[in-house]
């Protein structure tokens, strides 16, 4: 049972890691007037293309602190507070100044932006928003953080985006669920219960013979332990892939059996 467990916590712990990959954190500094505005800008990309947010990425600290760096143009400062202090695996730093506003009235807004990943290259990239509406906003944020991780819908597997047409009412759009920790939690289950139900198969029993006279491979327990093991991680697994497919509860409900030689997991229901 003690390398089942272990087997169950490799398996968990490589999906988180793929969830991790996904996880970044948003921290707009400079003009107040345009933070919240920049910020949900920001953000609203960064989740309509899988990623997910984390609060709060950085202490208030070590936002003053990198503040003061990039006031006296020290970037590696900079780069050493923000990173050395994230919670979150990686971090979009946005400085943002106003400049003057236009003869019609619209704002021109300098924004420098930062990306900062715990491990990877860390990027940079200044643009100038001359008569800046909401549109051509959306329109610079996106051209920025297309070029720090691409246009790919990372929760949906990396698929190239549906266009967005540039006019009538905006509708709700449903929220894609990534099926990534899913596929990687049943492939890893598998994986587990197959190795399991392989130790079932080739365990030998004393036909009645001593044990000082013979030999023989109990493998039966710890095959047990890691079919069970990997049954409730593929199980997981097909749980969260039916949710994320957008399953309903007709679908039915998940069904395992292990036993002294054999092991067996599958789904139940109508389809």
């Amino acid at each position: 049972m003690r390398h089942a467990l272990l087997a169950l916590a490799f398996v968990m712990a490589a999906a988180s890691s793929v969830g991790a990959d996904t996880q970044v954190g948003v921290v707009v500094t400079g003009e107040p007037s345009v933070q919240p505005a920049l910020a949900a800008t920001f953000e609203s990309w960064l989740r309509e293309h899988g990623y997910t947010l984390v609060p709060s990425p950085l202490p208030p600290d070590a936002i003053n602190t990198a503040i003061d760096c990039f006031a006296v143009e020290d970037e590696v400062c900079a780069r050493s507070a923000i990173i050395g202090s994230a919670i979150a695996p990686a971090v979009v730093y946005v400085r943002v100044d106003a400049g003057p506003s236009s003869a019609t009235g619209l704002r021109t807004l300098v924004i420098a932006t930062h990306y900062y990943p715990k491990t990877g290259e860390s990027k940079v990239d200044k643009r100038t928003c001359e008569q800046c509406t909401d549109d051509v906003l959306a329109a610079t944020v996106g051209t920025i953080l297309t070029s720090f991780v691409g246009d790919a819908h990372v929760g949906a597997g990396g698929s190239t985006p549906e266009p967005v047409a540039p006019a009538g009412p905006e509708r709700p759009i449903a929220a894609k669920r990534s099926k990534l920790l899913p596929i990687s939690l049943l492939a890893g289950g598998g994986v587990v219960l197959v190795t399991g139900a392989i130790l079932i198969g080739t365990d030998e029993d004393p036909q009645g013979i001593p044990d000082s006279q013979a030999r023989y491979r109990d493998t039966a327990p710890l095959g047990i332990g890691l079919a069970v093991a990997g049954a409730a991680v593929a199980t997981v697994g097909i749980v969260l892939f039916v949710t994320a497919t957008g399953g309903e509860s007709r679908v039915g409900s998940p069904t395992a059996s292990v036993g002294a030689n054999h092991a067996i997991v599958g789904w139940s229901g109508s389809f």
